[in-house]
């Protein structure tokens, strides 16, 4: 098994292949693409390759298999298994692809939330906590590895109290909202802070 690399498919078998198509070649590859400088560098006489499709038809890779002598001339007997093996690899692929996109979503709706100057706490449609910034950690005194999958309720802890006057809760929306008049925020240790 080889590094990852990165090289020019013009003028490569490879490239039929990233068009959808097989591409066999028992014996000779190097002399019919000549301009295929790593099929030389390699030694490779022979070439198989499959197109890795992702659930909608498209091509997202390709799966090669490469010999320095004639491969076989025929590979219709093993095509049923190289078939399996083509579709198996090409949805782990497109698991993997998708996985990765995924990931630099999260990455960057984090360091996107993370640069709001206001407290963001957003929840579930069950009002549970799914994500929270660094400014909202530091007014509710809650971390988001604490909090995460608590109702807002819990961490969000608003009244319209005075020092001198009776708690009154405030009963948080399903929908962002902002603050209308002036709450207390009750912070995990217990300490009131004035909203504006």
């Amino acid at each position: 098994i080889k590094d990852n690399f990165f090289y020019d498919l013009k003028h490569t078998p490879c490239d039929n292949v990233m068009n959808n198509q097989t591409c066999w070649h028992h014996h000779d590859v190097q002399n019919i693409f000549p301009r295929d400088h790593l099929l030389v560098e390699m030694k490779i006489d022979s070439y198989l390759g499959f197109p890795l499709n992702n659930g909608h038809g498209e091509v997202i890779g390709i799966l090669v298999l490469l010999n320095e002598t004639p491969l076989f001339e025929s590979f219709e007997a093993d095509r049923p298994f190289l078939d399996i093996i083509q579709i198996l690899v090409g949805a782990e692929l497109a698991r993997y692809l998708s996985d990765s996109k995924l990931k630099e979503r999260e990455e960057f709706f984090r360091v996107s939330l993370d640069s709001i100057g206001d407290a963001i706490i957003v929840t579930s449609p069950e009002n549970k906590i799914t994500r929270m910034n660094r400014v909202a950690e530091e007014i509710t005194g809650w971390s988001y590895s604490e909090c995460k999958g608590l109702a807002i309720e819990a961490v969000l802890k608003l009244t319209t109290d005075d020092i001198d006057r009776k708690t009154e809760p405030v009963v948080l929306s399903k929908t962002a909202f902002k603050l209308k008049k002036k709450y207390i925020l009750i912070d995990k240790s217990n300490k009131k802070k004035h909203m504006k």
